[in-house]
């Protein structure tokens, strides 16, 4: 009984935790690819997430020919492409924090890092990190999870202090990733 009583003191098994979110997300179905690297630390998970690039969002839209009963393609502005690149990011990190949160009652809090690889000011390819978001469990069991559909993904990210600032054309600003 003693080795019971130790082991349930000793905290979650966090290598245990850690294959249950590796598995719960390795499930998911991703429209582009996605990359996550996992650091749990006592009650945090950090999610470090490579983000599909902004390139890989459509640049067309397909509008009724009126009259003739067929679509043409309309290319899509660039602060359009952006708009939309800001909703998948939003939508994407929302439910990395979902399903991490649903791995384990020892997830306390779920931080992450997303960042896209694009050429940085240097004229090289980096990786430069584009979202920042930290949200508690009591703060997540505020979302009425039900009602996804009608919550926009990127206030409920901002109400919970995301940093994911755009410049004037749209295009996702440089931030601080968590350690």
């Amino acid at each position: 009984m003693g080795w019971r009583a130790a082991a349930a003191n000793a905290g979650p098994d966090i290598a245990a935790i850690e294959n249950d979110l590796l598995a719960a997300l390795g499930q998911l179905e991703w429209p582009h690819e996605t990359n996550i690297a996992i650091d749990l630390q006592s009650e945090r998970l950090l999610l470090d997430v490579d983000l599909p690039e902004i390139e890989d969002m459509p640049t067309t839209r397909w509008t009724p020919n009126n009259g003739f009963g067929s679509l043409v393609p309309k290319n899509v502005t660039q602060k359009d492409v952006a708009a939309l690149y800001l909703g998948h990011v939003s939508s994407l990190i929302l439910r990395l924090i979902g399903h991490s949160f649903s791995v384990s009652a020892g997830i306390r809090s779920v931080a992450i890092s997303a960042y896209t690889q694009r050429n940085a000011s240097t004229g090289r390819i980096d990786d430069e990190y584009v979202a920042v978001v930290e949200i508690d469990r009591n703060s997540w069991n505020q979302v009425d999870c039900s009602k996804m559909s009608s919550i926009d993904p990127e206030n409920l990210l901002r109400r919970f202090g995301a940093k994911m600032e755009a410049n004037s054309r749209g295009i996702l600003k440089v931030q601080q990733p968590f350690e």
